[in-house]
C-alpha cells in the first residue's frame, strides 16, 4: 500500500510528465504550421511570377513594372468637351476608373469627351 505521500508525489509526476508531453506536442504543431505556411507561401510567390511572366506572343503585351500599376494618381490638365451636364468629380470617377481598368497611371490616360447617354 501506498502511503499519503507517495500517492502524492505519483500524482504530481505524472502531472509534470503530462504538462510536458502537451507542450512538447504543442510546439512540434507550431513547427509544422510554421513549416506549411512558409511552403504555401513560396509556392503562392512561384504562381505569381509565373503568371506575370506568361505573356503571349502574339499580343503587343506593355510591360510595366510594379509601381506604375499601382501608381494611381496623378495631376491632369487640358480640355474636355463637355455634353450634357457632367461635374468635374464625375469626370474624375470616369478618368480613374478608365486609368484603372488599363492598369496605366493617370497621366497616360487622356479623355477627349463625355457624352450623356439617356436611358
Amino acid at each position: 500500500m501506498l502511503s499519503l505521500g507517495d500517492k502524492l508525489l505519483l500524482g504530481v509526476n505524472t502531472t509534470i510528465i503530462s504538462m510536458t508531453i502537451v507542450f512538447i506536442v504543442l510546439i512540434f504543431l507550431g513547427l509544422i504550421i510554421k513549416l506549411i505556411s512558409k511552403v504555401v507561401e513560396k509556392m503562392n510567390y512561384n504562381h505569381q511570377k509565373i503568371e506575370s511572366n506568361m505573356v503571349d506572343k502574339n499580343s503587343k503585351a506593355v510591360k510595366m513594372d510594379k509601381q506604375e500599376l499601382l501608381q494611381t494618381t496623378g495631376s491632369v490638365s487640358g480640355q474636355i468637351n463637355l455634353k450634357g451636364e457632367v461635374s468635374d468629380d464625375e469626370i474624375a470617377a470616369v478618368l480613374a476608373v478608365v486609368a484603372h481598368e488599363l492598369k496605366r497611371p493617370l497621366e497616360q490616360v487622356k479623355i477627349n469627351s463625355i457624352k450623356l447617354i439617356n436611358e
